[in-house]
C-alpha cells in the first residue's frame, strides 16, 4: 500500500502528487481575485502567455532540455553555466509564446475581416 501511494519514483502519478496539485489549485482560486493588479505584472504577463500556449510550449521546452544538455556537455558543467544556459531557455520559450500570441491575434482579425455582416456564409 505504501508504494501505491508514494512510488519512489516521479515517473508515474501518484494519489498524494495529485491530491497536492488539486490542493495548490483551491487555494490559488479561493484567494487570488480575478481583478487583482499582481496579475498584470510582467513576470506574471509572461506566465500567462505561455500558459496560452502550453504545448508548442512545451515541445519547444522538450527541444530546449535536449539542446541545453548536449551544449553543457560540450562547454561546462559549471553552475554558472547551468544559470545562463536556464535563463537563456526561459527568455528563448516566452519569445515564442508571444510571437504564437501575435500571430494568433493577426489570424483572428483576417479572419473576422474577411467576413461580412450582411453575407450568409454557403452550406457545404
Amino acid at each position: 500500500m505504501r508504494d501505491l501511494l508514494f512510488p519512489p519514483d516521479k515517473s508515474n502519478l501518484s494519489p498524494i502528487r495529485l491530491l497536492h496539485f488539486v490542493a495548490l489549485a483551491i487555494v490559488a482560486l479561493r484567494f487570488i481575485p480575478r481583478n487583482w493588479e499582481g496579475l498584470s505584472t510582467p513576470v506574471l504577463s509572461c506566465a500567462k502567455c505561455c500558459g496560452e500556449n502550453s504545448l508548442p510550449i512545451y515541445c519547444f521546452g522538450v527541444l530546449l532540455a535536449l539542446a541545453s544538455h548536449l551544449a553543457l556537455l560540450d562547454l561546462s558543467k559549471g553552475l554558472a553555466m547551468q544559470i545562463v544556459v536556464s535563463v537563456a531557455g526561459v527568455l528563448m520559450m516566452i519569445g515564442i509564446a508571444r510571437l504564437l500570441n501575435a500571430m494568433g491575434i493577426r489570424r483572428e482579425r483576417k479572419s473576422a475581416g474577411t467576413q461580412s455582416i450582411g453575407q450568409v456564409p454557403p452550406v457545404r
